[in-house]
């Protein structure tokens, strides 16, 4: 790690936001796109398959399918995660199937524009 002189701090600070600025404003964004969709569609009623592994699979191809389309990993943790709580609550699977189910999804590609 890289100290700044007292008199770099501000422009430090400033090119670290300027960097980082994007990524955590498309992360916001993702994560209030998939508490709205969670909110608004009633995803525990809709979604009553019971076997495990095909929720697991259903998890896994909508991370992919948002991967895809945004092109972030972070913010497609971000967005798919509200919307996997519910279905992972009605569908009684394992937490951490859940979880590698969407890490899984959202690495299916390595896209240019990818934080990684």
């Amino acid at each position: 790690m890289v100290a700044c002189a007292d008199e770099q701090k501000k422009e430090c600070l400033d090119s670290a936001l300027s960097n980082s600025g994007r990524l955590l404003l498309l992360i916001g964004l993702a994560t209030a796109l998939g508490k709205t969709l969670t909110a608004v569609v009633p995803i525990h009623q809709l979604f009553f398959v019971r076997n495990p592994y095909l929720v697991i699979a259903l998890l896994f191809l909508s991370a992919a399918i948002f991967k895809v389309i945004q092109g972030s990993s972070m913010a497609t943790f971000a967005a798919v995660a509200p919307i996997a709580a519910p279905i992972m609550e009605t569908s009684n699977i394992f937490p951490i199937l859940t979880v590698y189910s969407i890490a899984l999804g959202s690495f299916v590609t390595l896209l240019p524009n990818d934080s990684f």
